[in-house]
């Protein structure tokens, strides 16, 4: 019984470690697609009213 519970934990685990790996690889690949593909804004209009609102 001991010895199920221990590989248990190991695969649970393994499991949550590749599940934090793949996300942190979405993250930044979905972070490098907005930089790359993404336009910067340089819309005056836009600018005043976002330093308006804060």
């Amino acid at each position: 019984m001991k010895k199920i519970v221990e590989s248990s934990m190991q695969r649970a685990t393994i499991i949550i470690v590749c599940m934090v790996l793949i996300l942190a690889w979405g993250a930044v690949s979905a972070f490098q697609m907005q930089r790359d593909y993404l336009p910067c804004i340089n819309n005056s209009t836009l600018m005043v009213s976002l330093r308006d609102n804060f």
